[in-house]
């Protein structure tokens, strides 16, 4: 335990005292944007998985359609069965 300790003061010296500061225009900004550049993300997430959902299934579409060719265009080659 005392190494987590030792590690979380020398983490603390280099993250928090020796960081610099945020401007405070920058500060301000973020804390009153944040929320909603955070919903505009979700937003444009869950868009992107739909259409991301929506090509995967036109691919699959696809390639039932390419293997149901296959199977046609292999079937009149073969013989006749006796």
């Amino acid at each position: 335990m005392a190494d987590v300790n030792g590690l979380e003061k020398q983490l603390n010296d280099v993250f928090g005292k020796q960081a610099p500061k945020m401007p405070k225009g920058l500060y301000d900004f973020l804390v009153q944007y944040a929320p909603i550049l955070t919903l505009v993300g979700a937003v444009l997430t869950a868009w992107s998985a739909l259409v991301l959902w929506q090509l995967a299934h036109s691919a699959d579409t696809v390639v039932k359609w390419a293997m149901i060719s296959a199977v046609h265009t292999v079937a009149k080659r073969l013989p006749p069965a006796i």
